[in-house]
């Protein structure tokens, strides 16, 4: 399922990156992945893994095949990132509105957008708990905090996945504009969503809150 899942997630984004002409979300994603599998063959070196599988020629494409289903949404959010920081504009028919500037697709809109407040809401959650280390269950929360970025990849898309349905009903449904417009009270209802989402999955809230439901 996670592997279905991430090709039909990079055949989307390549897609609609190649239609866009968003050259810079593309490279900046693909240099991320190729990052990381190049730094995860340095690391196995030093640890002395010299197996077939590890030697460059081959270790590159099966660390990066591993590294892009669990991190993809890393490398899409470090591309979303550069995306926006090149394009986004103020509006000026308001104080509190911004748009992204030559955005042609409105899923590479809400992918970036999605993703900079999933991040935003993952670190404003690891920073309290850090700030309340070691009292209560923080130890254990912080773990699954750091799981659920990188070992869970799965959750992480339906959160983002959550969040980039919420900001299109708003936009094109509600103010029938491009998804490329966002305002502020926009990021601040998506990031207390992604807030809730993410506590709720590391604390197992979700699954009391399902089962009583259920019941």
């Amino acid at each position: 399922m996670a592997v279905l899942l991430t090709v039909g997630l990079c055949a989307a984004f390549a897609g609609f990156a190649w239609r866009a002409r968003a050259w810079g979300f593309l490279a900046a994603a693909a240099a991320a992945w190729l990052t990381a599998g190049a730094v995860s063959l340095w690391v196995l070196a030093r640890l002395g893994i010299t197996a077939d599988w590890a030697l460059p020629a081959y270790g590159l494409q099966i660390a990066n095949l591993t590294l892009l289903q669990y991190g993809l949404h890393i490398y899409l959010g470090l591309g979303g990132l550069c995306f926006l920081a090149g394009r986004v504009r103020r509006n000026p028919q308001s104080a509190t509105a911004w748009r992204i500037d030559k955005a042609e697709s409105d899923f590479l809109s809400l992918l970036a957008l999605g993703g900079a407040v999933q991040l935003a809401a993952w670190l404003t959650l690891a920073l309290l708990l850090w700030w309340q280390y070691p009292q209560g269950g923080t130890g254990v929360l912080s773990f699954r905090l750091v799981q659920l970025y990188l070992m869970n990849p799965a959750a992480w898309w339906v959160g983002q996945g959550l969040l980039m349905l919420v900001f299109w009903l708003h936009r094109r449904v509600l103010c029938g504009q491009s998804c490329a417009y966002f305002s502020l009270p926009q990021l601040q209802g998506g990031f207390l969503l992604a807030l809730f989402w993410q506590f709720s999955r590391i604390s197992g809230l979700d699954v009391w809150l399902f089962w009583k439901v259920a019941a």
